[in-house]
């Protein structure tokens, strides 16, 4: 894993290094932010074939699916061609999962633009697509050929991605590192809209460690998913409703909730205070009481769940995880409430 994933500090580098990409055929996929702000400096690929689309999470989609394979189609891609996709992590899931397929599946190589994309959606190896309102519901794992961050890129982020993006890396830190979690906390406080390279390649050791264990997400690697199965049945509530949340927002959300079920599942969480602390830092996600069944009976749908069991990563300690941990809808219904009253 760490072999396919490089760092450059400055755009003219990672431009300089895309130029030992040019004897395969390129084609490149952007949304219109990254389009206007990121590939414009690149100009090792301005003769490539590009494919723009619109912003968001709703284009996570088998239509735009369809959109990018007749781009390729239609400019003659073959097997042996790479595409890169430049932007968050809608674009490194959805590019990922439309190239996997593509032809049986050709390479592709993610340049993530966002904070979020750069510590976790463009690292292990994960693709895939909403469906049905259904968060990440169809996807495969299929590795990137290579994922090149640059974090000069960060520079053209607004204040609320900044804010988006640090609910991954808080994740990292809370399931691993205290030492990293109380740096983080200090660097949102004191400067949220930049990040030292220290901080960034911390926070991505600790995912590619899990990934680099347990790839297919069969064991630890499932720690990662703390506070995503509520994020994630808060993600595909706010879909279903068509008033999407931010990703990092929801997980934000989730491991506020998540802690609250770590102090209520795992004899108690002695640092549950601390997380609520750092937690607090994140806009809050509104909905109504009334809406607390509905989307707790959207955690039904979580992948990791087996047999109708519900499977939460809880945690004993920042950087004491715990997999596998059942609840009961009750339960998950009981912190929903709590978190939309604020307690």
């Amino acid at each position: 894993m760490n072999s396919n994933l490089a760092y450059f500090s400055k755009q003219d580098e990672l431009n300089d290094h895309l130029i030992s990409f040019s004897e395969r055929k390129i084609f490149v996929i952007a949304d219109e932010n990254t389009f206007l702000k990121c590939f414009v400096k690149l100009p090792s690929l301005k003769n490539v074939p590009i494919l723009v689309l619109a912003p968001g999470e709703e284009i996570k989609s088998l239509i735009s699916c369809e959109l990018i394979w007749d781009f390729l189609q239609e400019n003659n891609a073959d097997r042996k061609s790479l595409l890169i996709n430049i932007g968050g992590g809608v674009i490194t899931d959805l590019g990922g999962f439309a190239a996997s397929l593509y032809q049986r599946g050709i390479d592709f190589i993610h340049i993530p633009t966002s904070l979020l994309a750069m510590v976790d959606a463009a690292i292990g190896s994960k693709t895939g697509i909403d469906f049905k309102h259904l968060k990440n519901y169809i996807g495969n794992f299929t590795p990137a050929k290579n994922i090149l961050i640059c974090p000069d890129f960060l520079t053209t982020l607004p204040r609320e991605e900044w804010t988006n993006g640090w609910s991954e890396a808080i994740k990292h830190a809370l399931i691993a590192d205290r030492e990293l979690l109380n740096k983080i906390y200090e660097q949102i406080i004191l400067a949220p809209q930049s990040i030292s390279l220290e901080l960034l390649q911390r926070s991505c050791k600790i995912k590619i460690d899990l990934v680099e264990i347990d790839p297919y997400e069969e064991g630890k690697r499932k720690a990662l998913n703390f506070g995503h199965t509520i994020g994630h049945a808060l993600e595909s509530f706010f879909l279903k409703i068509g008033k999407p949340i931010p990703h990092g927002l929801a997980i934000a959300a989730g491991m506020i909730m998540e802690s609250d079920i770590s102090q209520l599942k795992n004899n108690g969480f002695t640092d549950f205070q601390k997380v609520q602390d750092v937690l607090n830092f994140f806009p809050r996600i509104e909905y109504k009481i009334e809406d607390c069944g509905e989307i707790a009976q959207l955690t039904l749908k979580d992948k990791k769940n087996q047999n109708g069991v519900i499977n939460f990563t809880t945690l004993n300690a920042i950087g004491q995880f715990k997999i596998d941990t059942s609840v009961e809808i009750p339960l998950i219904e009981q912190v929903l409430v709590n978190y939309c009253k604020n307690e």
